[in-house]
């Protein structure tokens, strides 16, 4: 079995203790971290405002990718939320970003759950599945020289781009959620989505890229992998990622590891997500636990695995490499548009 590539976030997130952080050094130290080590994509979050579940709110994900797009890696979303971006606008954006890295840019994309993020773009949050299919569809015709578009909520003719390349890869976001454990990310602890949605699976197989909810466990994820297959008809299984949020720290003393990153991540997240919230989730832990978390998504399959780490993001990234470089593959981006 193949081990997954790895990627790592970039720290584009603002901190409201942190007004005059040197964001483009940050974003550069962890991109050259990243070529260092051999990582094969830089990701970003996206969030347009900030949301509740969070402490921090973020840059632009599109901005903070171009700062760093000559270090030679993959560039990613994970995720753009699609509903809210003009998608021609996007697809330019993304056609930039792919000249500036040289790379297929791993466009992930999601429908969003913020109501004021929809607000403010003068969108309907009823119609975010209907506005990200239509998203995609532009996309697409966009990257294939197309002219012209007649959509629900997209119209023109005309339009001339000039040679922009061949499209970028599509990842879908999105999975389950059980009763009780959908703190945030769009859920409350009384909802409840035991199935993978159909439109979302619809995505999926579309494009034949998922990325799992980074607050997915492990049973929710086998969960919908069987719920695909039994839509799939026998279709191929689409190929499968996840991006990870934790904070490393090298010791195997449990309470040691956890005093610290509870002090890193009480920076990044609300009360929202308490303690047992994030251990059933994020990377937390003793390195050993943190690993068994990393063996376990590659063992079910997962081509690529990012890693959202906090802190110190440039020592975050060697510390990942130095005790993760046998499960994962640190061997750089093969790809190129």
């Amino acid at each position: 079995m193949s081990k997954p590539t790895v990627g790592f976030v970039l720290p584009s997130h603002r901190l409201p203790h942190e007004p005059s952080r040197a964001l483009a050094h940050d974003l550069r130290a962890t991109a050259a971290a990243a070529a260092d080590v051999g990582a094969d994509t830089l990701w970003v979050w996206d969030h347009m405002l900030k949301a509740p579940v969070y402490s921090d709110a973020w840059h632009d994900p599109l901005l903070s990718l171009a700062a760093v797009a000559d270090h030679g890696l993959r560039l990613g979303t994970g995720i753009l939320v699609a509903p809210v971006r003009p998608p021609v606008q996007t697809a330019m954006a993304v056609a930039t970003l792919q000249s500036l890295s040289r790379q297929t840019m791993r466009l992930g994309i999601g429908t969003g759950w913020n109501p004021p993020e929809f607000e403010a773009a003068g969108v309907a949050l009823g119609d975010r599945g209907a506005l990200t299919d239509e998203f995609l569809a532009v996309l697409g015709s966009v990257f294939a020289g197309e002219s012209s578009f007649e959509g629900r909520f997209h119209r023109y003719s005309g339009l001339e781009t000039g040679y922009i390349g061949a499209g970028p890869e599509i990842w879908i976001a999105g999975g389950s959620r059980r009763a009780g454990r959908g703190v945030g990310g769009g859920g409350t602890s009384a909802q409840e989505q035991t199935a993978i949605a159909p439109a979302v699976a619809a995505r999926i197989r579309a494009h034949g890229r998922w990325l799992l909810r980074p607050t997915a466990e492990m049973e929710d994820f086998r969960r919908d992998v069987a719920a695909l297959d039994d839509i799939g008809g026998g279709a191929a299984p689409p190929e499968l990622g996840t991006i990870n949020v934790g904070c490393l720290v090298d010791t195997d003393d449990p309470d040691t590891a956890r005093q610290e990153q509870m002090r890193v991540l009480g920076d990044f997240v609300s009360d929202q997500r308490p303690l047992e919230y994030l251990e059933a989730r994020y990377l937390i832990g003793t390195m050993s636990e943190v690993r068994e978390r990393v063996a376990g998504w590659a063992a079910a399959g997962l081509a690529h695995i990012g890693l959202y780490l906090l802190g110190d993001v440039p020592a975050q990234v060697r510390l990942a490499r130095t005790h993760l470089a046998d499960l994962l593959d640190f061997d750089g981006p093969r790809q190129t548009p």
